[in-house]
């Protein structure tokens, strides 16, 4: 087919009339001095649902689908639409050996948000902190430091978007899912809760703005209202440095169809028409032939930070903002200590974090300590992660030889080679076994080893075998004086 030549010229100034038209929009807001911090948390992202890891090299589905050892979920070899993550991680500092303590959705975004241990949440009676179950219940107490009352102090405006699972007082409440109004018994009721969530986030727990909130998961898979929240924060507090927790509610498990997903309908009502954002669920689907396909989710999700670029582009802040991209555990394996701890992550701020893979451990009782620094703070006595600016801006290594993990009943500490586990009794809880007895071969047993560098997928259990002993017990000892302390 011929193209007439008018076309082109057409096509051609119509190309350089928007390119002027967003450098125009750009250049209007001067570049600002002080640095904005986002940070970023997904659902349950395995390392074989993006496409800046390598499915052969980390613990994932498809790795072990691969070499025989799962039915469960998993992915061929074409890459995901996802051109701004892609984008950013080979601009980032991306994580081979990023770690949340306890990989289940509540305790591991209490430790994003405290830097503290789930173990250590105000409400936990058990004073024997190495039997406590980590689970569900590890709620934020008003009276605890957490991160939004650092950065405020720091002169930061802080704003909460998505997914909350941290109670309020001790308790959790539920908020409506992604349905019809009123065609459910007791959702009336549910949609009054929204009001008491963003009070209690607000009023309570330090945040400026908490919006577009949502307590369940699969009920509420709806991105679009977050992201349209997100971009009328970042209109609101563009001149003023902030800080914003982004937590989306996808995938939640692994990809799967995007149907039955009305954006409509929100936690906190229906909404008069669908949020307005340039990328969406629609479009996503587009993209992939359809709702059809799995991998529309993950343009989706991929769809929500390129909403967000654009809006920092719009204001002229993509130099000057930090952006941290994770997920708070991989989906195999959650509720264990096992590599479902281990996740993507990456750190993107080019104009003082250069692209790079750094193979160091790292832990989320990182975050809080790490965007408190960059924000002009220092840390605090109370937290038990590490500063990563040294790490990220100037290449030099923490002093550190292992991390701690806990969850349910499992309890555990990793070290560059190793990762020694101790069940201390029986987590034969089925309501949160998950597939778990069937990834891993030696999910029951009380004392288990594994080499990480011969065998990520934990299939090889190496304790009590006489070459090991020697790193069996100082782990074990590690452990045991771990719980000691205060």
């Amino acid at each position: 087919m011929r193209i007439h030549p008018v076309f082109l010229v057409l096509l051609l100034i119509a190309n350089i009339s928007c390119s002027q038209k967003k450098e125009e929009r750009n250049s209007s807001y001067p570049k600002p001095k002080h640095l904005n911090i986002v940070f970023v948390i997904v659902d349950d992202l395995d390392f074989d649902e993006v496409n800046f890891y390598d499915n052969e090299q980390f613990p994932c589905n498809t790795y072990d689908q691969l070499h025989g050892r799962s039915n469960n979920a998993h992915y061929d070899n074409r890459k995901f639409k996802m051109p701004t993550l892609d984008k950013l991680a080979s601009e980032a500092a991306v994580f081979n050996r990023f770690y949340t303590p306890s990989p289940v959705c509540t305790p591991s975004r209490f430790t994003t948000l405290t830097g503290r241990y789930a173990h250590q949440y105000v409400y936990n009676t058990d004073t024997a902190h190495q039997y406590s179950k980590i689970e569900f219940r590890t709620y934020i107490s008003p009276s605890e430091d957490n991160i939004a009352k650092r950065m405020n102090a720091l002169g930061y405006q802080t704003g909460y978007f998505g997914k909350y699972h941290n109670g309020q007082n001790n308790q959790n409440i539920y908020l409506p899912g992604n349905e019809e109004p009123g065609v459910r018994q007791g959702y009336e009721k549910e949609k009054q809760n929204y009001s008491k969530f963003v009070n209690y986030l607000q009023d309570s727990i330090g945040f400026d703005v908490a919006d577009r909130l949502m307590s369940e998961n699969q009920q509420m898979h709806n991105v679009d209202w977050i992201d349209e929240g997100v971009r009328q924060f970042v209109d609101s507090n563009y001149a003023e440095p902030f800080f914003m927790y982004i937590s989306l509610p996808i995938p939640h498990g692994p990809y799967r169809k995007l149907k039955d997903i009305n954006t409509r309908y929100t936690s906190a009502g229906a909404l008069v028409k669908n949020p307005e954002v340039p990328n969406n669920i629609e479009t996503a689907k587009d993209e992939n032939g359809g709702n059809n396909d799995y991998a529309a989710m993950a343009t989706w999700l991929d769809g929500s930070m390129a909403n967000l670029m654009d809006k920092l582009e719009e204001y002229n802040l993509q130099e000057n903002t930090l952006i941290v991209f994770t997920s708070d555990h991989q989906s195999r394996g959650k509720m264990t200590v096992y590599e479902s701890a281990r996740v993507p992550t990456f750190f993107w701020y080019p104009s003082q974090i250069e692209a790079q893979t750094r193979n160091e451990l790292g832990t989320f009782l990182d975050f809080a300590p790490t965007f408190a620094s960059f924000g002009g703070g220092t840390s605090t006595t109370s937290d038990r992660g590490l500063d990563l600016t040294p790490l990220l801006t100037k290449g030099e290594s923490p002093e550190r030889t292992h991390l701690f993990l806990e969850c349910s009943r499992f309890r555990g500490v990793v070290t560059e080679d190793y990762k020694y586990i101790e069940r201390p009794f029986d987590t034969n809880d089925t309501r949160f076994r998950y597939e778990n007895s069937e990834q891993f071969p030696h999910y029951e047993e009380r004392y288990q080893l594994y080499n990480l560098l011969d065998d990520f997928s934990e299939q090889e259990n190496l304790i009590d075998r006489g070459e090991y002993r020697i790193i069996q017990d100082s782990l074990s000892k590690l452990l045991l004086n771990f719980y000691l302390e205060p």
